[in-house]
């Protein structure tokens, strides 16, 4: 009933595991966030299509990584097929991350 409000998770630090729990910014919190962003167009009208919850890989455009980091991200997707990411954990929007939609 309220929703998700945590998550957990193995942060993979070198030689040893930990079981921090961070605390999720609430999904309001995050589309107040949204409707500050400056990168947001603000000449015309948008329309959120989806707001989910997952991950976020830190360098998308590098394909032959062999290590990367993920991180909790609430992912918005508006009208226009724009998705923005924000950190799930301190609501910090991820810049440049505006990227088309693949579907």
């Amino acid at each position: 009933p309220q929703g998700l409000i945590s998550m957990e998770g193995y942060w993979l630090i070198p030689k040893k595991f930990t079981t921090e729990k961070l605390p999720i910014r609430h999904v309001t919190g995050i589309l107040i966030d949204f409707l500050r962003n400056d990168e947001r167009p603000k000449d015309r009208k948008l329309t959120v299509t989806d707001i989910s919850l997952g991950y976020h890989r830190v360098d998308p455009k590098n394909s032959y990584i062999k290590e990367t980091t993920a991180i909790p991200a609430w992912r918005i997707t508006t009208d226009d097929g724009q998705v923005y990411y924000y950190e799930a954990t301190t609501g910090n929007y991820i810049k440049n991350s505006s990227l088309k939609s693949s579907s």
